[in-house]
């Protein structure tokens, strides 16, 4: 019969029954079940896993249907029950050897990978591994067992990965709308104070180009005034020299007085405008 890996014990069809443990899928007796609840802390039985117990409502600890349905079938005898498996034999009270009819199958060659009768031991599976037909078969079914429990971990650990792919994708998703987001307002933030020196630049330029074009216009001005001031002189001067062109000496130094204040002033003036 089978036995609950955690105490050893066979299962049973009223108080060991075979329970799976929700949180990891490993099967124990309902005796281990109801330890593993009660006492701390709270671990899978399997000695590979010691995968926490979570889940503590009792209803979804349920019985392992396919263990149960194999129990009975080994109470029953019905040894080549399993969907089909198995050649050669009977489906009566026991298995026959294929090489020996009359002879019940009672042994499984691990030599040769092959069932055996008794009379085979002493023929041609003589010195070879041999071990109960039952304990095969309850090995065999065990691995059958241990490969749902991974296919059950595989497959839940796969759909866990996935979610976590699709969270890390709408992770992305988000930094990526947001960075972007981000972009354009320091674009747009670099573009508007950009537009703001440009402004500035363009007032500071057109405030010294006003200062430098008054400046010009009062020199433009004052070299007008000076065009002026030379002309007067220059007409005063010819006039002057009229004078003492067609006067004696004596009639000149009559003018001496306006002769020099006209000078002074002439020089003064021109000097002025000179150095300007």
């Amino acid at each position: 019969m089978i036995q609950c890996e955690r105490c050893g014990n066979q299962y049973t069809f009223d108080d060991r029954q075979p329970v799976i443990m929700p949180d990891c899928g490993h099967t124990f007796c309902e005796f281990c079940v109801a330890d593993i609840l009660t006492t701390m802390p709270k671990i899978c039985g399997n000695s590979t896993c010691k995968r926490p117990v979570v889940t503590l409502q009792l209803e979804k600890f349920v019985k392992n249907q396919q263990l149960l349905q194999i129990m009975q079938q080994l109470k029953n005898g019905n040894d080549h029950s399993m969907n089909g498996l198995g050649e050669g034999g009977s489906l009566g009270m026991f298995t026959s050897c294929t090489r020996h009819m009359d002879k019940k199958v009672e042994y499984f060659c691990k030599t040769c990978s092959d069932t055996v009768c008794a009379r085979c031991i002493f023929d041609e599976h003589n010195g070879h591994e041999l071990v109960q037909i039952e304990d095969m078969a309850t090995s065999l079914k065990q691995n059958v067992l241990d490969l749902q429990k991974m296919i059950l971990n595989a497959s839940r650990l796969n759909d866990e990965n996935s979610k976590l792919l699709d969270q890390t994708r709408d992770e992305l998703s988000r930094l990526k709308f947001q960075q972007l987001k981000n972009i354009d307002k320091g674009f747009a933030d670099l573009f508007r104070k950009l537009e703001e020196k440009k402004m500035e630049l363009k007032t500071e330029f057109e405030k010294k180009f006003r200062a430098e074009e008054q400046r010009l216009m009062t020199k433009m001005s004052m070299i007008a005034g000076n065009f002026e001031e030379i002309s007067n002189i220059q007409r005063i001067f010819d006039e002057l020299l009229t004078f003492i062109d067609h006067n004696q000496d004596a009639k000149i130094l009559q003018k001496a007085t306006d002769m020099t204040t006209f000078m002074h002033k002439s020089f003064t003036d021109l000097d002025i405008i000179t150095k300007n």
